[in-house]
């Protein structure tokens, strides 16, 4: 089968009271949620969205931080989804992808959780029986998603799962990088620092120049951080969690996902353990491991 490429649309962001983004403040404040943060002037986030057959669930992916929706997994899901006449929706956070909007190093968490929600809001007309699969930050927002829409999510599938990375990965570099760069017994090894700009630079296997990440950051994703709050309290106890996490993941490790769905505290959770794999999880292997987890996670929303 040729790969599946829906066209590019978008959804309006900021601009001081779009419809979509008063209905998704609207729905976040109801629900006692944070809702992310946006420029004063109007930009557009880009949205690939392939309906399905009438019937189906759908699927929406969310990706991880300075990735593109259009990288190895959204790829591979949307083929994935194609074959099964599964509507599928993905989309690029401001500063990702093919999103207008600000710079990846003036945006922040509350920035991407409310790109989640304004996309997912503007879709959620066309939507039915959504499953949410996050890929590392975007497993951390789509729990974030998760809290605040509740009773529209049918399921969720957290791919090598971030929640409060910024709390877990991040802090003690900031803090570490504003006392000159001192280690402390949690950080042993230089963790990055801060530029005159104020931006910070986080050293990376997966870029040579690091990434350039917002000085604010940390501070910014308090209010969004899911570990500290309780979860929903309308969560069904069936409602369908599934994990998947590699063994050798030293960015995030599987405890992560462990921690995530402890915490949710859903009967209906597994987690799928990928030895020897690393935090990108994408070869076929561990592909085919994501879509396993998914059809299970569909098979109990009505479909597969």
């Amino acid at each position: 089968m040729s790969p599946v490429v829906a066209p590019l649309s978008y959804v309006r962001r900021g601009g001081g009271g779009t419809a979509s983004a008063a209905s998704t403040a609207a729905a976040s404040a109801a629900a006692g949620l944070p809702f992310g943060s946006s420029s004063s002037s109007s930009f557009k986030l880009a949205v690939r969205f392939a309906p399905g057959s009438a019937h189906s669930p759908s699927v929406m992916f969310l990706g991880g931080l300075a990735s593109s929706m259009d990288g190895i997994k959204g790829t591979h899901l949307a083929n994935w989804c194609a074959e099964r006449s599964l509507t599928f929706l993905r989309f690029d956070y401001q500063g990702h992808g093919h999103s207008e909007g600000p710079a990846f190093h003036e945006t922040t968490v509350s920035t991407w959780a409310g790109d989640a929600e304004a996309v997912f809001d503007e879709y959620a007309p066309k939507l039915k029986r959504t499953v949410l699969v996050g890929s590392s930050l975007g497993g951390w927002l789509a729990t974030h998603l998760l809290y605040a829409r509740t009773e529209q999510i049918a399921g969720m599938v957290g791919v090598a799962s971030a929640p409060d990375f910024t709390e877990h990965s991040l802090r003690e570099r900031y803090d570490a990088a504003k006392r000159g760069g001192a280690t402390t017994p949690f950080l042993t090894e230089p963790g990055g620092h801060f530029r005159d700009d104020g931006c910070f630079v986080l050293p990376s296997q997966y870029d040579d120049n690091g990434y350039i990440l917002n000085g604010n950051l940390v501070d910014d994703a308090v209010p969004f951080c899911v570990l500290t709050r309780p979860p929903p309290s309308n969560l069904s106890p069936t409602f369908p969690l599934r994990f998947v996490h590699g063994t050798a993941d030293v960015d995030v490790p599987w405890q992560r996902s462990v921690a995530l769905m402890e915490h949710l505290g859903v009967q209906n959770s597994t987690l799928r353990l990928i030895q020897g794999a690393d935090h990108r999880l994408s070869s076929e292997q561990h592909l085919n491991e994501i879509t396993a987890a998914l059809e299970e996670v569909l098979a109990q929303c009505g479909g597969q």
